[in-house]
């Protein structure tokens, strides 16, 4: 009884493991939640902003009275009046660098911070080889609000907008919340990616493919990673599978798998099964009745009055055949639903986030009833 059983378990496990090492592991692919840090901004980061040429001078004289009236009330410690003032004379004499440096002085104390940067850096323009010009272009970098070249702030703010309605499961909301993203910040690698991997699991295959085309030309090292594959996927043309054939068919052995282009499960299950018939077909047990003593173990032909011949482990091995068999045609019609409702590039599960986890494939059994 313990060797029956031993052998049924040895089925069994056998079963299962040529299913499960059927199986690729399902590449899971998480939405980018990575958002470039702010880098401290150089001059040439900062645009001039003012419409009028530097290096011209409409009425120097005038522009020279207003700095000294300027002087005079910073003197004051009328901070507001000083900067209105030498704001009146950068225009009249753009090319006055001292009006520049006086203003962003002004203007930094003030706690004018972005508009004293670009006073600083209109300076440092009129005049490059300055003396203090290291000095200034450090003060630039104190006191700018640090950017992210080629990415706005409401890009940034639409882009967690954008990850936390694909947290939620609204993926087509998310979808055009990350091409708003695309717009506004075309450069940025990480939209795109998001934005391709929603567009599969929404089946826009071209539309994915050409945002991790574009990924690839932003990111060329993601080359190497499992883009190329996806891609590679997406441009093959997909041809679904009926699960309700593949467990059909599934009822001889491996046949399910075989439908579904998992060969390796396929001739896996077929030898679990086709290897428990045959072992329980051969394994025979023959007891001989003799009509006088066998000599060395042996009842000679003529002395033989009966002989009957047993396969004590059929009944086991057609039985471990037909679990297994019944298990790989479930696991056939899993396997064609995974390939359908998949994603048809990221398999059986897509994780788009910490939160949200979407899964195609799901086998109820209650009783009797098979649900797929």
């Amino acid at each position: 009884m313990k060797s029956d059983q031993a052998l049924l378990a040895a089925g069994l496990a056998l079963t299962a493991l040529a299913i499960l090492s059927s199986r690729a592991e399902a590449q899971e692919p998480e939405l980018r939640r990575d958002v470039p840090a702010p880098v401290a901004r150089e001059c040439s980061m900062i645009a001039p902003n003012r419409a009028d040429s530097p290096g011209v001078a409409q009425d120097a004289d005038e522009s020279a009275r207003l700095v000294t009236a300027a002087r005079e009330a910073a003197l004051l410690g009328d901070l507001r009046r000083a900067s209105e003032l030498l704001e009146r004379a950068a225009r009249l004499d753009t090319s006055a660098s001292n009006v520049a440096f006086l203003r962003a002085r002004a203007l930094e104390e003030l706690g004018s911070a972005d508009e004293a940067a670009t006073e600083y850096c209109r300076y440092l323009r009129l005049v490059p080889d300055a003396p203090d010009a290291e000095e200034v272009r450090a003060i630039v970098r104190r006191i700018a609000s640090p950017i992210r070249v080629g990415i706005p702030d409401h890009a940034v703010e639409r882009f967690y907008e954008a990850l936390a309605l694909a947290d939620s499961g609204r993926i087509v909301d998310a979808e055009l919340a990350f091409s708003d993203v695309v717009g506004a910040a075309p450069a940025w690698a990480a939209p795109y990616y998001n934005r391709g991997v929603l567009r599969v699991h929404l089946d826009r295959r071209d539309d994915a493919r050409a945002d991790f085309e574009r990924l690839l030309e932003l990111e060329p090292a993601a080359a190497n990673t499992e883009v190329s594959d996806w891609l590679e996927r997406l441009a093959t043309p997909f041809r679904p599978y009926s699960p309700g054939t593949a467990f059909a068919i599934g009822l001889l052995p491996g046949a399910g798998h075989f439908y579904t282009d998992r060969p390796v499960a396929g001739a896996a299950l077929l030898a679990v099964a086709g290897g428990a018939v045959a072992f329980g077909a051969l394994y025979t047990k023959t007891e001989v009745e003799c009509l006088t003593i066998p000599q060395n173990g042996v009842c000679p032909p003529d002395q033989v009055l009966s002989e009957n011949r047993e396969r004590p482990y059929l009944p086991h091995a057609v039985g471990v055949a037909a679990v297994a068999t019944l298990f790989g045609a479930i696991d056939a019609a899993r396997g064609a639903r995974r390939h359908n409702e998949g994603g048809r590039v990221f398999g059986a599960a897509a994780r788009l986030g910490p939160a949200l986890k979407v899964r195609y494939a799901r086998v109820d059994v209650e009783l009797v009833q098979l649900r797929f």
